[in-house]
């Protein structure tokens, strides 16, 4: 029942980026993902992963997977027009860790994580990250 409310939530169409960053695009994201889980609260979505069957994961992967394409694929993309990360390609894990990252904050700590929590993760994990993977050169 909690999945059937949560698919007919609207969901926000993701705006095309004017930001002059990567940085700030992604804590726009950041700040989205966390109005999100506010809105709906926490232990809801603790409670359907914990509650999930195959189906259900599935179903919540490709979500993701459309959410991951609409706003760090395209903010990779925008960062490497802008001349801000390297030219190689950026292996999936790797452009897809900062939700994973953020994931394992909310379900697995106590309370939400406070803002700075996630700007420490963007600033020294994901951000060195991407431009690591992005100038290497193979």
């Amino acid at each position: 029942m909690v999945v059937d409310a949560m698919v007919l939530l609207p969901r926000q169409p993701v705006p095309a980026s004017e930001a002059p960053s990567l940085r700030e695009d992604l804590m726009t994201l950041l700040d989205a993902i966390m109005a999100r889980f506010d809105r709906i609260g926490i232990d809801t979505f603790r409670r359907l992963i914990a509650d999930a069957d195959d189906e259900l994961l599935d179903t919540i992967t490709a979500q993701l997977a459309e959410l991951a394409d609409q706003t760090i694929y395209r903010a990779l993309s925008d960062a490497r027009e802008r001349g801000e990360i390297g030219p190689a390609q950026i292996p999936d894990r790797a452009a897809t860790a900062l939700p994973a990252l953020v994931r394992n904050e909310l379900f697995f700590t106590r309370d939400a994580p406070e803002k700075e929590a996630l700007i420490d993760i963007l600033d020294n994990v994901y951000l060195p990250l991407i431009h690591a993977v992005s100038r290497r050169s193979d």
